[in-house]
């Protein structure tokens, strides 16, 4: 015999169903179903009206397999990102060394330096440039050249001067050479107080090399009376001949005298 009666295994049936009794309570439950046709035919309807309640662990395992799979493919995708972003990375740095980095010293038997002298066109205006006349462009004193630094210019103009003078101290006049179309000078006036003095002649040095020159360095030392263009350093990418396949030129111009070039010389 059950020990509980008919209405209150009545009332316990759908926390039964549920799954929400305890487990003495759901053996009495079931002693008392096995005994009592009446309250079993009655268990028996309350399923078959809710349907889903009795399929509550398969729904549970269904939803965690639901949730499983999304969070599989979120791992995927962010493994996928995550690999993609590695190998942008991979790409700008091998890219930043193979081609933009200057690392790679360029072999000395792959350089070349070239002087020739080079006829110097002075146009005389109706007035000297100054630091603070028509010239807004002149730069400032440090990135000003002399007659003994041989490359010092600022947007294709080369301003020369003697070493001995500031640029207060510096009248201009400008001057271009016809092979050499793209450059202009601006020419301190002590070298031009007469116009018979013309022509005057400036050395153009040119460093040539199958490697795409990045970096390079380059001194004027006097030996024996003797101006010597030494190019101490010259750098280039890692693939700086592969990836350009074309020689490179860099023109440097000197007022003084060039009588001997080296590369790599001490």
């Amino acid at each position: 015999m059950s020990k509980y009666p008919c209405n209150v295994i009545k009332d316990l049936l759908p926390s039964y169903i549920d799954g929400v009794c305890s487990e003495k309570t759901n053996t009495d439950i079931e002693e008392h179903l096995k005994e009592c046709a009446s309250c079993k035919t009655l268990y028996d309807s309350m399923k078959e009206d809710l349907p889903g309640v009795s399929d509550s662990s398969y729904s549970s395992m269904d939803e965690k397999k639901i949730i499983q799979k999304v969070n599989k493919k979120i791992n995927d995708k962010d493994k996928t990102v995550r690999i993609i972003c590695i190998a942008i990375c991979a790409f700008v740095i091998l890219t930043t060394l193979l081609f933009i980095i200057p690392i790679k010293k360029i072999p000395k038997d792959n350089l070349d330096i070239n002087v020739t002298e080079e006829r110097l066109v002075v146009h005389f205006p109706p007035e000297l440039m100054t630091k603070d006349s028509a010239n807004p462009d002149f730069p400032s004193d440090d990135s000003i050249g002399s007659f003994n630094s041989a490359n010092s210019w600022k947007d294709n103009t080369i301003f020369l001067f003697p070493s001995d003078k500031n640029l207060d101290e510096c009248t201009f006049f400008e001057a271009t050479i016809d092979n050499y179309p793209d450059y202009s000078f601006a020419i301190d006036s002590e070298y031009c107080q007469h116009y018979n003095v013309m022509p005057l002649y400036i050395d153009v040095i040119t460093i040539s090399s199958d490697y795409s020159i990045k970096t390079y360095y380059e001194e004027y030392r006097t030996e024996d009376d003797k101006l010597i263009f030494n190019l101490k350093s010259a750098r280039s990418t890692l693939l700086g001949k592969q990836a350009t396949n074309v020689e490179s030129n860099i023109v440097l111009f000197s007022i003084d005298k060039i009588d001997a070039t080296s590369v790599y010389g001490n």
